[in-house]
């Protein structure tokens, strides 16, 4: 497979916790050209961060019943309405820390 315009091939997973690695993997190759030839970016930095905050969410969350519940499928509507979704990804991937 490959990705569109680019001719590249795109990199495959097989689980969960493959594609995690490859967030890993990318958010690691990131940070690296943040340091490098990046300019230390602070917003570079965040987009590093989200990747692997991502992969951690996909892979803890992926067959949580709960969540496929709120967030739906091709068959059935989820209980989270659709504008809603987005930022019940992103509480999912930024926690709370308890207080």
């Amino acid at each position: 497979m490959t990705a569109p315009g680019g001719g590249q091939p795109l990199p495959r997973f097989a689980s969960p916790e493959e594609f995690g690695d490859l967030c890993a993997g990318l958010a690691d190759a990131l940070h690296a050209k943040n340091r490098i030839a990046m300019g230390e970016s602070q917003f570079v930095w965040q987009v590093a961060d989200a990747l692997r905050r991502l992969g951690r969410c996909f892979e803890t969350h992926y067959d949580d019943p709960a969540i496929r519940a709120a967030f739906g499928n091709g068959w059935a509507t989820g209980s989270l309405p659709r504008e809603e979704r987005a930022a019940a990804l992103f509480a999912l991937i930024y926690p709370q820390k308890p207080a």
